[in-house]
């Protein structure tokens, strides 16, 4: 929408400074001005006035920047209002000028006309960029984890979608469901602090377990879920066998040893598997649930 409101506004000064010369170029050899010179003037004051509210409503449209308060949210206007305030002061004071039959200064007046309308291009091309920043951002939000910063939910579904869709590769992809055992402990017991920290650790420590290539994302509470392009059981199990290490190394949180573990199920899926990405997870899910009971059965 900016980009458009841009173009219009490069337009309008292409339109208004020709008509400014043209109108006012007369006064400058007379003393009076003629009737199509005052046209030719009207014209100019006119397609000034539209440009303004062109780049009005182009500031109007912008929105405040995110994290700032509720009160700040009407920024954007005001700034319209100034420009706009700004904008308007060389078509009215030619016309005032023409009002009182004195010629108006037709260099000063075109040189003012063309740095005010740069002011406001270069004002909109900055608020463009921010709020091209912006939507990154909130695309970011999105797809990302705010805590760990891995892919979320959505997103690793997406990717294992893509994966599994017929034709895009002929190689296995294997799943493998992660759920972290003694956390619970640590985010009631330390607070949730000590929670996240851990969980960013472990985040951290599960990217460096895997592969170049493989998908590392959290899909809620202390779930994460790795995603292994072109690996079969085996290359799927000894990415769990790596991970299982890197996981259960002691955290330091104040002073204190955290030790954290991780149960983990393994689902895979061949070439022209027609299962769906969330049948594919919850299998993985199920097998870690039975690796799970079958770890409490044998502690006791």
């Amino acid at each position: 929408m900016t980009g458009a409101a841009v173009e219009a506004a490069l337009a309008g000064m292409c339109v208004t400074v020709p008509l400014w010369l043209a109108g006012l170029g007369p006064m400058l050899a007379e003393a009076g001005a003629s009737a199509a010179a005052k046209v030719l003037t009207l014209a100019g004051v006119m397609a000034s006035a539209a440009f303004v509210g062109a780049a009005a409503q182009v500031l109007r449209t912008i929105p405040a920047e995110g994290g700032r308060a509720a009160g700040r949210e009407r920024e954007p206007a005001i700034r319209a209002r100034r420009l706009a305030a700004a904008l308007l002061i060389i078509p009215v004071g030619a016309a005032v000028a023409i009002g009182c039959g004195r010629p108006p200064d037709v260099i000063m007046l075109c040189a003012g006309q063309v740095m005010i309308t740069m002011v406001a291009l270069l004002r909109i091309r900055q608020l463009d960029r921010r709020q091209a920043q912006q939507k990154r951002a909130l695309d970011h939000q999105a797809r990302f984890d705010e805590l760990t910063g891995l892919p979320n939910r959505r997103d690793v579904l997406a990717r294992l979608d893509h994966l599994l869709m017929p034709g895009t590769s002929t190689a296995p992809v294997s799943v493998l469901f992660c759920d972290l055992n003694g956390f619970k402990p640590i985010n009631d017991g330390l607070g949730h602090e000590a929670g996240d920290q851990v969980l960013r650790v472990v985040a951290h420590r599960l990217s460096a377990a895997t592969r170049h290539g493989d998908v590392v994302g959290r899909i809620g509470g202390d779930e994460f879920l790795v995603i292994c392009p072109a690996a079969g059981a085996i290359e799927g199990m000894q990415v769990a066998d790596r991970i299982e290490t890197e996981v259960g190394a002691p955290i330091t949180w104040a002073g204190e040893q955290l030790h954290i573990g991780v149960a983990m199920g393994i689902a895979t899926a061949a070439a022209g598997d027609e299962r769906t990405a969330d049948q594919l997870i919850a299998e993985a899910d199920e097998a870690m649930y039975v690796r799970k009971r079958a770890m409490k059965q044998r502690t006791g």
